[in-house]
């Protein structure tokens, strides 16, 4: 039986192999919690990132914009400036995100190491704006969600 905190994120990923081929993919967290695998649209400018997680912009790599596509790491740490190529170019942001799907209520947390300035959107409403823009040095934010059973769009912007 999977814990109740350990639900599965949903992504949807287009497969190459023809242009109409689309599929459906389930990203698992690995047995120690966490999610290697995002989807990420960016380099966007700032106000733009904010506008569409405002809106409830759904992450999906189906073709709608904003361009989604898949982001992993084996490690569980994802390099957004090296995979984005946004180098040390200041001013830009990504969105990053997925579907959460729970089979039952979650009463846990999301840990988040980010460095630089991010918002975490559940659909279009904000729920975690920390107030330090400085490097994180390795450490963690505990981001309480508080869900019931059923799909959920979170989002992060996030700001070079």
């Amino acid at each position: 039986m999977t814990p109740r905190w350990l639900a599965p994120l949903l992504v949807s990923a287009a497969v190459s192999a023809t242009p109409r081929a689309v599929a459906e993919v389930t990203i698992r967290p690995a047995a120690d919690g966490q999610v290697g695998a995002w989807l990420v649209s960016g380099p966007l400018p700032l106000d733009q990132a904010r506008a569409l997680a405002e809106k409830g912009t759904a992450p999906s790599a189906a073709g709608a914009a904003p361009r989604f596509r898949l982001l992993h790491s084996r490690d569980g740490a994802l390099d957004l400036d090296r995979a984005l190529g946004t180098g040390r170019k200041s001013g830009s942001a990504a969105l990053l995100g997925g579907t959460l799907v729970l089979d039952s209520d979650l009463d846990g947390v999301l840990l988040a190491s980010i460095d630089g300035a991010a918002r975490l959107y559940l659909g279009e409403k904000p729920i975690w704006d920390p107030p330090s823009r400085a490097l994180r040095g390795g450490g963690w934010d505990a981001i309480p969600l508080r869900l019931p059973r059923c799909s959920h769009q979170l989002v992060l912007v996030l700001e070079h």
